[in-house]
C-alpha cells in the first residue's frame, strides 16, 4: 500500500512531503527507501514467525505458556494471541535485513 501511495502521489504530480511507511520490507520497498521515496518499512522474519508458531502449538499441547521458547509476547487481552517481534528498517539500517 505504501508503494501504491507513492505511485498515486507521483501520478497526481505532487511532491512527497510526508513520511511514507510500509510493511514487510519487500525488495521494492527497500528500493523506495534507498531512493528516498519511502521513510521506513518493518521487517518481520517469515522463518522466525513459522518457527515460533510451531513452538506455540507445541506449548499449547504440552500445557506450557504460549510464548515459552519463542521471541514472542502474549497479548494482554488474550492468552491465545502472540505478538511477533519486528525490526523497523530505515535508510540507516537497510543492510541489516536478514
Amino acid at each position: 500500500m505504501a508503494l501504491g501511495a507513492i505511485a498515486a502521489i507521483k501520478e497526481a504530480g505532487k511532491e512527497i512531503d510526508v513520511p511514507i511507511v510500509g510493511i514487510d520490507a519487500t525488495a521494492d520497498g527497500q528500493d523506495a527507501i534507498k531512493s528516498g521515496e519511502m521513510a521506513m518499512t518493518v521487517y518481520q522474519s517469515a522463518k522466525g514467525q513459522a518457527e515460533s508458531s510451531v513452538q506455540a502449538a507445541i506449548n499449547m499441547l504440552e500445557g506450557k505458556d504460549l510464548a515459552a521458547d519463542t521471541e514472542c509476547e502474549v497479548s494482554s487481552e488474550s492468552s491465545y494471541v502472540l505478538y511477533f517481534p519486528f525490526e523497523p528498517i530505515t535508510a540507516d539500517n537497510l543492510d541489516s535485513i536478514k
